[in-house]
């Protein structure tokens, strides 16, 4: 018996459903986020930036070894969920 767990779900998240308005104000807030890199704020921006990406990508790699995790605990122990 061999069980594969895998998240459905993508690490990023913008992915998640969000209303019509909400979408609409994610883009103004991109827009203006792109207009104030060309302006003394641009070291600001990058570093927010910078820390989201690390955010994100902290995520996706503990939901990668959690999935990891959980293959070799039912490879290992998959004849006790019989």
């Amino acid at each position: 018996m061999n069980f594969t767990f895998t998240f459905t779900a993508s690490p990023t998240k913008t992915d998640v459903l969000v209303s019509r308005c909400h979408r609409t104000m994610q883009r103004w807030k991109i827009l203006v986020e792109n207009a104030l890199c060309w302006t003394f704020a641009a070291p600001l921006i990058r570093a927010k930036r910078q820390r989201t990406m690390q955010e994100v990508a902290a995520e996706w790699h503990d939901r990668r070894r959690i999935d990891r995790l959980l293959n070799d605990l039912v490879t290992t122990y998959g004849d006790l969920l019989r």
